[in-house]
């Protein structure tokens, strides 16, 4: 019986792709074709579904609409195990910014077309985010987040139980009359975008998955995505030293709560010690959940003034719940984040700290 229920909900989500408005779809496909300068962007430290879904967006706008004024403009660096998204021929229409925003301020002042994508507000673009606001472009919103930011957008496809920005996209893409439902029409390196993206946000397919997932990464090999080729750049490509960190976490920083909460604390010294850089902790946060007493698993390293953190839980326990009531963060269910704040130095000690008391507090 619970599974019948279950899958009966499953379907249910898939099938409301069909709630999207052909109109706007339609109002969408006008905006891409007809625009002169274009704005692609997503989050801050973006990870394999931000430049996946960016990526597959500009190859989709040159190849399909024959845009050719379009720049993706991305705060933070990308890190080395996803530069394999972006083909060659497109690396010079990505700017990864890190300091200096003068040119991509100037980028978005002339633009007539700004596309935020797996992103729910121009907050999380950070250093761009004055610059988006105070643009007269007409904005579109392409996101799989809770509660965006509706009001600052003129057009909108926000569907929060999608696994992906990447997925979103993809039926996004089949609905437009330029494809027509086929994605052997999609261009091969876009194909590979989208699937790289759905890839990395649904942990390889553990998490997050509907029905309307598999179909998606069905088409998306059909339309020519190479699998293999992904999953060696997306898991079998990284520094020697994150294997050394990894290493060093686990022997010496991995704590498990009697409650079944496992959290580990990366401090900056840790990062330096083995070279690495920020995208190359990208999946810390899965490994305790291996261990069948771990129910929740929390990920903190530290950024300048605070810890960013990572949380992952299996089915039964709330990630969002604990993001938002104790790291002023958000998310998924079983996959969120926040910060904590040190108001100062970062400060391992507090960090630690900080956690437990979350823990205890949360898991009654």
């Amino acid at each position: 019986m619970k599974c019948n229920i279950l899958c009966k909900f499953a379907i249910e989500k898939l099938m409301r792709m069909k709630d999207i408005a052909l109109q706007d779809i339609i109002a969408l496909g006008e905006k891409m074709h007809n625009a002169r300068r274009i704005t692609v962007t997503a989050h801050v430290r973006p990870d394999g579904d931000a430049i996946g879904s960016t990526s597959a967006m500009l190859l989709f706008l040159k190849e399909i609409y024959g845009r050719r004024e379009v720049r993706v403009l991305l705060c933070g660096e990308c890190p080395a195990n996803l530069e394999f998204i972006i083909p060659e021929s497109c690396k010079g229409d990505f700017m990864f910014l890190t300091d200096d925003f003068s040119e991509a301020s100037e980028w978005v002042g002339g633009s007539d077309l700004v596309l935020l994508l797996d992103c729910n507000g121009f907050y999380r673009v950070e250093g761009l985010e004055e610059d988006l606001r105070r643009s007269d472009a007409f904005k579109v919103m392409i996101d799989h987040h809770l509660h965006p930011q509706t009001e600052l957008f003129d057009l909108v496809f926000s569907q929060p139980w999608q696994s992906s920005t990447c997925e979103l996209l993809y039926h996004l893409f089949m609905r437009l009359p330029e494809t027509g439902g086929d994605p052997l029409k999609l261009p091969r390196e876009c194909a590979e975008a989208l699937l790289s993206g759905l890839t990395t946000d649904t942990n390889n397919f553990a998490n997050s998955v509907i029905p309307s997932t598999y179909v998606a990464a069905s088409g998306l090999i059909r339309a020519g995505a190479d699998r293999d080729r992904i999953l060696d750049h997306l898991y079998f490509n990284y520094p020697e030293g994150r294997i050394r960190l990894i290493g060093h976490l686990l022997a010496n920083k991995l704590h498990i709560t009697p409650s079944g909460v496992a959290y580990m604390v990366c401090g900056s010294d840790d990062m330096k010690r083995f070279g690495l850089k920020d995208g190359d902790t990208e999946g810390f946060v899965n490994m305790p959940l291996a261990a069948g007493n771990v129910k929740m698993s929390v990920f903190a390293k530290a950024d300048g003034e605070f810890y960013r953190v990572s949380i992952r839980s299996k089915k039964g326990i709330s990630a969002r719940d604990f993001a938002e009531e104790w790291f002023g963060g958000g998310g998924h269910e079983l996959a969120a984040g926040g910060k904590i704040r040190m108001n100062g130095a970062e400060d391992e000690k507090k960090a630690h700290e900080y956690i437990e008391k979350a823990i205890s507090a949360f898991i009654r």
